[in-house]
């Protein structure tokens, strides 16, 4: 016999939508301290306080709640990260200290909520094509740092910007991304100083 789909609320009321945010708050911190596979719905429910039938009547499953746990995360990522290149912009004086910046926000990135950023990367391996952001949130970091560089054009050599801009993401990115999966032999900080030492080589006239 065919079942029919399951239905899943979306909250109207205020109450609602409250409950529905403390079940993706609690996961969000039990997935961020033990990981994805180790959490179960019961405990997440239990850590929210509301009823396994009430988390499952917002909810398919606990994978159905992570994406709504990255879609939060990122946000919250991304704007912070925006902000903070805007604060960087206003004390930076030279290339190399806007790159050592940009190197030092990506760091914090990195230590911000670790198990949630790692199990949000392990997703995306698992499946490219999901979606747990909007693009638009990466554009407005990305927007910014490119912002930010383009005031030190005089001390910038590319000859290819496009593709240069794309290679110094990627970079950026996989070395959070191999941090993160297989951890480093050596200590993290001396890892992202020579990444700061790295791209503003790739980067400047003097070299």
């Amino acid at each position: 016999m065919k079942t029919s789909p399951k239905i899943i609320r979306q909250p109207v009321q205020a109450r609602g939508r409250e409950k529905k945010e403390r079940i993706i708050s609690a996961a969000r911190s039990l997935i961020n301290d033990y990981g994805l596979e180790a959490v179960t719905t019961n405990r997440i429910a239990k850590e929210a306080g509301v009823s396994v039938g009430t988390l499952y009547s917002y909810f398919e499953d606990k994978h159905h709640i992570f994406e709504a746990v990255a879609e939060e995360y990122h946000a919250d990522l991304f704007a912070w990260a925006a902000k903070e290149v805007d604060k960087l912009s206003e004390k930076v004086g030279g290339l190399d200290e806007a790159v050592s910046g940009l190197v030092g926000i990506i760091q914090q990135i990195h230590a911000r909520e670790p198990g949630i950023h790692k199990e949000a990367v392990i997703q995306a391996l698992r499946d490219p094509t999901a979606k747990s952001h909007s693009p638009d949130l990466d554009k407005s970091f990305d927007q910014a740092a490119h912002d930010l560089l383009a005031r030190f054009e005089d001390e910038i050599e590319m000859d290819d910007p496009e593709a240069g801009d794309y290679l110094i993401g990627v970079v950026a990115e996989e070395t959070i991304h191999h941090l993160l999966i297989y951890g480093s032999p050596v200590p993290e900080d001396r890892v992202f100083a020579q990444l700061s030492r790295m791209l503003t080589r790739y980067l400047s006239k003097a070299f």
